[in-house]
């Protein structure tokens, strides 16, 4: 997955770039090999102070036209970007499973219209 980032002159985010790829990589095995995935990233400081949750990291991953957003502000980049991921996590296993589900019932539709066919 191809992540394209936008740090808002921030040093100490440009330096969490191979650590932010390497914990939204696993987020491949929902996104599989075959799919177009277009992710941006983006690290920013919301507030002017030096306490508490004020950086902001927000992801905007498209899969095949469907949308999936999640941000998150912590006291840290680190653990925003672990928020984020867990968040992406959820909404993507959400999708997973409901697409899985309507997949079941179309077999199940299918399978009745089959059999009803057969009968006469």
């Amino acid at each position: 997955m191809n992540v394209q980032f936008n740090y808002n002159n921030h040093a100490e985010a440009q330096a969490l770039s191979h650590t932010t790829e390497q914990k939204l990589s696993s987020l491949k095995k929902f996104i599989g090999t075959d799919q177009s995935v277009l992710c941006e990233a983006e690290f920013d400081k919301v507030a002017a102070n030096n306490k508490g949750a004020i950086f902001q990291f927000s992801v905007n991953l498209e899969i095949d036209g469907a949308m999936h957003r999640a941000e998150a502000v912590e006291e840290s980049f680190e653990a925003a970007v672990d928020e984020v991921r867990d968040e992406l996590d959820k909404k993507l296993r959400r999708s997973k499973s409901k697409k899985d589900t309507l997949g079941k019932k179309a077999g199940r539709a299918l399978k009745r219209l089959i059999s009803r066919g057969d009968q006469g």
